[in-house]
Protein backbone atom coordinates (compact mmCIF):
# COMPACT_ATOMS: atom_id res chain seq x y z
CA UNK A 1 0.00 0.00 0.00
CA UNK A 2 0.95 3.49 -0.67
CA UNK A 3 0.43 6.69 1.93
CA UNK A 4 -2.70 7.26 0.03
CA UNK A 5 -4.25 4.09 -0.20
CA UNK A 6 -3.38 3.42 3.66
CA UNK A 7 -5.00 6.97 4.73
CA UNK A 8 -8.37 5.90 2.48
CA UNK A 9 -8.54 2.57 4.52
CA UNK A 10 -8.09 4.61 7.39
CA UNK A 11 -11.30 6.51 6.42
CA UNK A 12 -12.95 3.19 5.64
CA UNK A 13 -12.35 1.61 8.92
CA UNK A 14 -13.56 4.70 10.56
CA UNK A 15 -16.39 4.91 8.77
CA UNK A 16 -17.17 1.19 9.64
CA UNK A 17 -17.09 2.39 13.25
CA UNK A 18 -13.45 1.09 14.32
CA UNK A 19 -11.74 2.74 17.16
CA UNK A 20 -7.77 3.19 17.35
CA UNK A 21 -6.40 0.99 19.59
CA UNK A 22 -3.91 3.75 21.58
CA UNK A 23 -0.76 2.26 21.89
CA UNK A 24 0.35 -1.48 20.53
CA UNK A 25 3.96 -2.51 21.04
CA UNK A 26 4.40 -4.20 17.63
CA UNK A 27 2.27 -2.46 14.79
CA UNK A 28 2.35 1.22 14.22
CA UNK A 29 -1.22 1.53 14.33
CA UNK A 30 -3.76 -0.66 15.41
CA UNK A 31 -7.55 -0.44 15.05
CA UNK A 32 -10.47 -2.77 16.50
CA UNK A 33 -14.11 -3.51 17.10
CA UNK A 34 -15.43 -5.32 19.33
CA UNK A 35 -19.02 -7.56 18.49
CA UNK A 36 -21.60 -9.57 20.28
CA UNK A 37 -22.07 -9.86 23.83
CA UNK A 38 -20.36 -12.90 25.85
CA UNK A 39 -22.70 -15.07 27.23
CA UNK A 40 -20.16 -16.41 29.51
CA UNK A 41 -18.83 -13.38 31.37
CA UNK A 42 -20.24 -9.96 31.82
CA UNK A 43 -18.37 -7.20 29.97
CA UNK A 44 -17.08 -9.48 27.14
CA UNK A 45 -17.61 -9.16 23.52
CA UNK A 46 -17.95 -12.51 22.08
CA UNK A 47 -14.98 -11.25 19.48
CA UNK A 48 -12.83 -8.69 18.08
CA UNK A 49 -11.30 -7.66 14.81
CA UNK A 50 -7.87 -6.16 14.53
CA UNK A 51 -6.42 -4.31 12.06
CA UNK A 52 -2.43 -3.74 12.05
CA UNK A 53 -0.55 -0.99 10.20
CA UNK A 54 3.03 -1.21 9.85
CA UNK A 55 5.24 1.70 8.29
CA UNK A 56 7.81 -0.30 6.62
CA UNK A 57 9.12 2.87 4.25
CA UNK A 58 11.81 3.15 6.85
CA UNK A 59 13.50 -0.17 5.87
CA UNK A 60 13.15 1.21 2.11
CA UNK A 61 10.75 -1.51 1.40
CA UNK A 62 9.52 -1.55 -1.83
CA UNK A 63 5.63 -1.14 -0.48
CA UNK A 64 5.72 1.12 2.55
CA UNK A 65 2.67 -0.04 4.26
CA UNK A 66 1.63 -3.05 5.25
CA UNK A 67 -1.94 -3.86 7.22
CA UNK A 68 -2.88 -7.55 8.23
CA UNK A 69 -5.66 -8.30 9.89
CA UNK A 70 -6.81 -10.73 12.90
CA UNK A 71 -10.06 -11.86 14.26
CA UNK A 72 -9.61 -12.75 18.41
CA UNK A 73 -12.48 -14.96 20.11
CA UNK A 74 -12.21 -14.66 23.54
CA UNK A 75 -15.03 -15.23 25.22
CA UNK A 76 -13.45 -15.57 28.92
CA UNK A 77 -10.35 -13.94 30.16
CA UNK A 78 -8.89 -17.19 29.65
CA UNK A 79 -9.56 -17.71 26.23
CA UNK A 80 -7.76 -16.59 23.35
CA UNK A 81 -8.17 -18.02 19.91
CA UNK A 82 -6.53 -16.44 17.05
CA UNK A 83 -7.36 -16.18 13.34
CA UNK A 84 -4.66 -14.71 11.14
CA UNK A 85 -5.27 -12.98 7.88
CA UNK A 86 -3.94 -10.78 5.28
CA UNK A 87 -5.86 -7.49 4.76
CA UNK A 88 -9.12 -7.95 2.68
CA UNK A 89 -12.42 -5.99 2.43
CA UNK A 90 -13.86 -5.31 6.03
CA UNK A 91 -17.28 -6.73 5.00
CA UNK A 92 -15.80 -9.84 4.02
CA UNK A 93 -13.62 -9.56 7.02
CA UNK A 94 -16.72 -9.00 8.98
CA UNK A 95 -18.57 -11.97 7.53
CA UNK A 96 -15.74 -14.30 7.81
CA UNK A 97 -15.36 -13.13 11.71
CA UNK A 98 -19.16 -14.17 12.11
CA UNK A 99 -18.40 -17.68 10.99
CA UNK A 100 -15.26 -18.06 12.57
CA UNK A 101 -17.24 -17.73 15.73
CA UNK A 102 -20.04 -20.04 15.22
CA UNK A 103 -17.37 -22.86 14.32
CA UNK A 104 -15.66 -21.86 17.63
CA UNK A 105 -18.67 -22.20 19.52
CA UNK A 106 -20.19 -24.74 17.75
CA UNK A 107 -16.23 -26.81 17.61
CA UNK A 108 -14.65 -25.68 21.09
CA UNK A 109 -16.40 -26.54 24.62
CA UNK A 110 -16.01 -24.32 27.00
Amino acid sequence: MNKEEVIEFIVQLEKNRYKEYPSHKTSDKTFYKAFGKSKYEEDRSNYQIVYHLWDLSRYGSKYPFSFSTEIMVSRTVNERIDLHLPCIEIKQVETLADSFFKWVEENIKL
